[in-house]
């Protein structure tokens, strides 16, 4: 039986410690991972292909995560890959967690646990499913 790819996961985050400790964890967990100190835009996201995108919502002390997951849940194609917003806006996006689970979007608030951040992410790429190669 043939051996399956990693999962892929993009990090998107604008402070690099958090990047760098994220691609440690996840490469440690045998995920293979791609990262950015900004936002990508939607071409590059297809380009990389990811199986899912961790991101916070604040990007250079602005909200730049909402305009970015509007558009990425537009999207015929990025649609489809599953959001783990990191954040610590938990005021701002405790209101939207209904709304925001329905757009296949899961929540981590910061400061997280290792552990509850492998689950969501084992979760939700489970639930999202493989696409056959």
């Amino acid at each position: 039986m043939a051996q399956s790819a990693p999962l892929h996961v993009l990090v998107m985050n604008d402070e690099q410690e958090i990047i760098n400790a994220l691609q440690d964890l996840l490469e440690g967990e045998g995920y293979r991972v791609s990262t950015s100190v900004f936002l990508l835009d939607l071409n590059r996201i297809k380009d990389l292909a990811p199986d899912v995108m961790v991101l916070d919502i604040m990007f250079a002390g602005e909200s730049r995560g909402w305009p970015f997951i509007t558009l990425a849940r537009l999207d015929p194609i990025v649609c489809l890959i599953p959001i783990v917003l990191c954040t610590a806006a938990v005021t701002t996006v405790e209101p939207m967690l209904d709304r925001l689970t329905a757009q296949r979007i899961q929540v981590i608030y910061k400061p997280f646990d290792i552990d509850e951040l492998l689950r969501v992410l084992a979760a939700t790429v489970a639930g999202r499913g493989r696409p056959e190669a």
